[in-house]
């Protein structure tokens, strides 16, 4: 599998995944942070508004959108429970994952 990473619209790098028989599209091409905090912001704020312990688990990692949205949130909305955070994420291919850090 080969990778092209390109641009969206909102001035975000997404990746584009290309096999033998198949291109697919992390994004939409409109906007990958955008996406992704249409997805997954409120459920971040909802956790971070309760007094549960947060925890969270990222299957896929990618490019790591769903780590820093998380990161960036509690930072700035509730820098008190950073030290509380429980952060799981998996990713299956080494090249994205040595490329993260």
């Amino acid at each position: 599998m080969s990778y092209e990473i390109f641009v969206t619209e909102d001035g975000s790098p997404s990746l584009n995944f290309k096999g033998d028989e198949f291109s697919e599209t992390m994004h939409n091409r409109r906007g990958a942070l955008s996406e992704s905090l249409y997805i997954y912001h409120d459920a971040i704020q909802y956790t971070t508004n309760r007094s549960w312990t947060p925890t969270f688990l990222s299957v896929g990692l990618g490019l790591g959108y769903n780590e820093l949205i998380l990161a960036s949130h509690f930072v700035k909305y509730a820098p008190e429970q950073l030290d509380n955070i429980y952060l799981e994420s998996f990713e299956k291919d080494t090249m994205l994952i040595n490329n993260l850090v």
